[in-house]
Order: structure tokens, then sequence, then C-alpha cells
């Protein structure tokens, strides 16, 4: 997180709670576009439930994360593959 182009807005338990419902959306909506274990009803909703804890301790996350070069990448926030 020190070389950035700007910091993010973090996102609140509400907003990932969200993302998550839209994730079960699209695996109901396209059930083979990822992996079962993924896809799977239970996995979904721990993650949900989860994704409480990040919005929380994001800090700590980025923290632990930028400790490991395994997990250390440059990549833009906006690098989707479709913008080629």
């Amino acid at each position: 997180r020190r070389l950035s182009v700007g910091e993010r807005a973090p996102y609140t338990a509400d907003q990932l709670r969200r993302r998550v419902d839209h994730l079960a959306e699209l695996t109901n909506r396209q059930p083979g576009l990822l992996p079962a274990n993924i896809a799977a009803p239970q996995f979904l909703s721990r993650l949900r439930d989860d994704v409480a804890v990040i919005a929380d301790r994001a800090d700590a996350l980025w923290a632990r994360l930028g400790a490991d070069q395994d997990y250390v990448a440059l990549c833009h926030w906006n690098a989707n593959v479709d913008n080629a």
C-alpha cells in the first residue's frame, strides 16, 4: 500500500454483504461460472457472515498481506480485462 494512486474508501460491512449477495445471485443465474465449492450456498452464507470482520480489520489485513512478498503485486485498481 505504499505505492498507490490514492486511498480507496473502505467498504462498510453492509456494502460487503451486498457484494456477497450479488455473488450469490450470479451463481444462481450462471451456475457453471464458478467452481462448485465457491458457488455452494453453505460457503456463500459463511462468507456473508465473515465479511463483516474484514470491514473492521481492513488495516490489519493490508498490513499482513503487505508484509509477505508473495502477496504483493503491481496492479492498477481498474485493470479490468475488458479495458484492453
